[in-house]
């Protein structure tokens, strides 16, 4: 719709897209701040090319101005005809990245452990979006890249699904079934699969009018090094 598809991608150009860039990805999730930017410059370059070798590329004149609600991730606007939600990357930045922190507990006044969020890079970004697809049935798909300067931003679309808030019970009982174990601060952890996810809260979730539940949002990531052993000694 606002950019040429390639005939050469053959199905999901979402998960070809991570599966591409996500070979630059560091093996234990981990790095200091400046691998952290070498890593966000090398994985967008390696995004870019790929993208114009697959007519994925869309201009920025595009889909500027198009957005209806900025959230902490993207830009949001709704297509009617479609019915589809469209959402584009904010420029710089690939949503947030959990990681193992430490905070002053105000109770004790000593060190507990927590989750904080760093800057995730692109290839971050588009396996925690195939991840979705993957685990939970969602419908992201990824429509181009918007070259913006010497950034790169993604634009997905997903599809409208018509529900309400589940409530607290009803996302336990399906994250469950689901195969993730419980963790503190609203997160959940496969031991299967070391995928963990962030931020279930009721707003990332929705009930269907068939009583489905459906995650529409949570922060889904593998875990290595330290934050898998967090989640082993707390699940």
């Amino acid at each position: 719709m606002y950019g040429n598809r390639s005939s050469e991608i053959e199905g999901d150009s979402l998960q070809a897209a991570a599966g591409h860039v996500g070979r630059c990805l560091r093996p234990n999730g981990e790095a200091s701040e400046s691998e952290w930017k070498d890593a966000y410059w090398g994985e967008t370059n390696v995004l870019v090319s790929w993208a114009e070798s697959n007519r994925l590329v869309i201009p920025l004149c595009n889909v500027v101005g198009r957005s209806r609600h900025d959230g902490a991730e993207h830009g949001v606007w709704y297509n009617e005809g479609l019915g589809r939600w469209f959402k584009l990357t904010h420029r710089g930045k690939f949503g947030g990245i959990p990681e193992l922190g430490y905070a002053l507990d105000k109770k004790s006044q000593g060190w507990r452990k927590e989750f904080i969020l760093r800057q995730g890079t692109p290839g971050e970004y588009l396996v925690r979006m195939t991840l979705g697809n993957q685990l939970f049935g969602d419908d992201v798909q990824l429509e181009g890249v918007v070259q913006d300067n010497e950034h790169a931003r993604v634009l997905i679309s997903q599809g409208h699904i018509e529900g309400k808030a589940p409530n607290p019970e009803e996302i336990n009982t399906f994250m469950i079934n689901s195969g993730f174990l419980s963790a503190p601060d609203f997160a959940w952890y496969n031991p299967s699969s070391g995928i963990a996810a962030f931020d279930a809260l009721a707003r990332n979730f929705l009930r269907t009018s068939d009583g489905d539940i459906l995650p529409i949002d949570l922060i889904l990531t593998p875990v290595e090094g330290r934050l898998r052993e967090y989640f082993k000694e707390v699940t």
